[in-house]
């Protein structure tokens, strides 16, 4: 007798490597997005430094150069700042876009498994009646008609 054979293999394993190149894909938006916010750590730790040295600079005599220049440069970390925030909200979006398509390439691939289960069940208990019948034949001709007749 044949083993089970699923005669949907080939998709299943098609949306397997469906499902797992969607989980790289979220991967890479969430390994950018964490790289995204550490260096808006670091553009912030250097606002908060800079900003410190320009108040620094108000206790004591400062040349005016330098205060003008503290201040253009809090001025270019207060943009980027700005701008990372922006960079940010897109691989927020853009990682919940790929959180859903993972999630339903998961779906796609767990509604086939569950259709082979059922199949391979269907199979087993089919199987197993096959066999049945067989030893139930085997029992009756060992037997032999004598036993069988009540004579």
């Amino acid at each position: 007798m044949r083993s089970f054979q699923f005669k949907l293999e080939k998709v299943l394993q098609v949306r397997q490597l469906q499902e797992d190149l969607q989980r790289e894909a979220f991967w890479e938006v969430q390994q950018d997005l964490d790289d995204a916010r550490e260096c808006l750590r670091s553009l912030q730790q250097e606002f908060a430094r800079y900003r410190e040295r320009l108040r620094s600079c108000g206790r004591k005599e400062a040349e005016v150069h330098e205060v003008l220049s503290y201040e253009r440069y809090i001025d270019y970390l207060h943009a980027a700042i700005e701008r990372q925030l922006q960079v940010m909200a897109g691989l927020e979006a853009q990682l919940e876009e790929q959180r859903k398509a993972l999630q339903e390439a998961a779906r796609r691939r767990e509604v086939l498994e569950r259709l082979k289960e059922r199949q391979k069940e269907v199979y087993r208990k089919y199987r197993n009646r096959i066999l049945q019948n067989l030893l139930d034949e085997v029992g009756q001709k060992r037997r032999g008609p004598t036993e069988g007749s009540g004579m």
